[in-house]
Formats: structure tokens, C-alpha cells, sequence
């Protein structure tokens, strides 16, 4: 098994990230993409397929596709700004994944302004976005069950930007695994005081590059939790201990799960 975290970067590779525009995400995802001849792959540019979503680049290649979209955050021009506009990115990044025959998400990263910022006493622009990433993944996948059997590791930032920014890679033969840590509760399963809707990601995915006899094993949402508590604060070195601690138990749970077929 393969944790392509640690893929070595090579000058194509970063000579075909530099024309595109993808510096907030790891190198190991241009090594998958360019797991295909580079004559293989294909860039498709910025497009803006409505007044407020842009398609901001999809790079298609035969056996996976990275969608990215971006849209502004109208919280003070309408209710619930985030979730609505967390509802109109998702629904824009399945679209052009669909259109691409990329019907599997296995990794997916979201850029939320101003994250932690409060909207009301109750909740803050997070929890807005979990709403509407609920919403959207819940139509995606078709039921709650279906959801939580198939949903992508992910990871949410803050930045201090005003535009919300997703991107996502799928697969086109087959779904991934999700994998849960048995040392965390699931992201999905988390209690209300987390917001009205819980965060709807995997701890990891487990995907197979068939044509390459490889498994990739990408993981997102880690770092020092326990349960559904972080722990340690303050301290950086135990809470580096911690997630070490969580990304071995993610490993082994992975390393139990690989299917025979695989």
C-alpha cells in the first residue's frame, strides 16, 4: 500500500502544475493524474456556468478527473449565504465530474472563508457550509445510507479569502473505500453540538489503480482528535503524538479492509 503523500515530485510534474492553477493542493495529486502519458490528460479552462459559480478547472484523465469550482459567499445578501452557496458549488463539481463519466469521489478539499466566523449565537460559518454539503451530498449519493457507505475523505480550511473553493478528484471504474478510524467517532455521526448537520467526510479513502496494481490510501480529517474531541490544546508536541497515534490506526484499519479483488 502506498501513501502517495510521499510521492517524489519531478520536473514535468511541476512544470504541468505551474500552468495550471492548483498550489493548494499536494504534489501527489498531480502524480496520480499523471499516472496516464501526459497526451492523456486534458485541461479544460476557467468557465463561469452561472452569474455565481466558476467552473475554475478540470483536468481529465482516462481513469480519474480533478474538478475544481469557486463561488462567492453572500451571507449578507442572502439567508443561510453558506449553505446556499455550498449547495450551488457542489452541485456545479458533480456536474462536470458527471459530464466526465467521474462518477466516484475519493478525495475532496473545501476552502471556507473566514471558517470559524459566527453567523448568529447558535452557529458559525462552518456549520452553514456542513448544511449545505449535507444537502448536496445527500442528492449526490441518493439516501443517508448511501452517504456514509460512500462519501470521500475531505479536509476544510479557513482562509481569509471571499470566495468558497472546492476541489475534487473521482475515479471512473470503481468507487473507493471509505475507512474510519476506530480510535474517532465517524465524521457523519457527530453529536449536534457540532452544528445541525454533522460534517459529512470519511476519516480516509481507500482507492485501486487497477491498470497499475496499486492502492492509494488518501486520508483527511485526522490530526488530534479523539472521539470527537480534540485533544491536547495547547500542547503541539502531544498533539502531533496523537495524530501520529490516529494515522497508524487509519493504516491498519485500511490494511484490514483491502479487498481480495484488489
Amino acid at each position: 500500500m502506498t501513501l502517495i503523500e510521499t510521492a517524489k515530485q519531478t520536473t514535468a510534474q511541476v512544470a504541468w502544475r505551474a500552468s495550471g492553477q492548483r498550489s493548494d493542493l499536494p504534489m501527489w495529486v498531480d502524480q496520480l493524474l499523471w499516472a496516464a502519458d501526459k497526451e492523456q490528460l486534458h485541461e479544460i479552462p476557467s468557465i463561469d456556468l452561472r452569474h455565481d459559480v466558476t467552473l475554475s478547472s478540470v483536468i481529465d484523465s482516462p481513469y480519474a478527473t480533478l474538478a475544481s469550482v469557486r463561488s462567492s459567499i453572500r451571507d449578507h445578501d442572502e439567508p443561510n449565504g453558506y449553505t446556499a452557496c455550498a449547495i450551488r458549488c457542489y452541485q456545479a463539481l458533480f456536474e462536470a465530474l458527471k459530464a466526465h463519466n467521474a462518477k466516484h469521489p475519493i478525495r475532496m478539499w473545501n476552502f471556507v472563508p473566514n471558517i470559524n466566523e459566527s453567523v448568529d449565537k447558535q452557529i458559525n460559518r462552518y456549520m452553514q457550509f456542513n448544511l449545505g454539503r449535507y444537502e448536496a451530498l445527500a442528492r449526490w449519493y441518493g439516501s443517508e445510507t448511501a452517504l456514509k457507505d460512500l462519501v470521500a475523505t475531505a479536509s476544510g480550511v479557513g482562509h481569509a479569502g471571499e470566495e468558497l473553493v472546492v476541489h475534487c478528484l473521482s475515479l471512473k471504474n470503481q468507487p473507493g473505500l471509505s475507512i474510519e478510524n476506530p480510535r474517532q467517532t465517524p465524521a457523519y455521526n457527530y453529536s449536534k453540538r457540532f452544528g445541525p448537520a454533522s460534517p459529512s467526510f470519511a476519516r480516509a479513502t481507500l482507492a485501486a489503480d487497477s491498470h497499475h496494481h496499486r492502492q492509494w490510501l488518501m486520508v483527511g480529517g485526522t490530526a488530534s482528535v479523539v472521539g470527537e474531541d480534540s485533544q491536547h490544546t495547547g500542547k503541539l508536541d502531544k498533539q502531533l503524538d496523537e495524530t501520529l497515534d490516529n494515522l497508524a490506526s487509519i493504516i491498519s484499519a485500511a490494511r484490514a479492509q483491502v479487498p481480495k479483488d484488489w
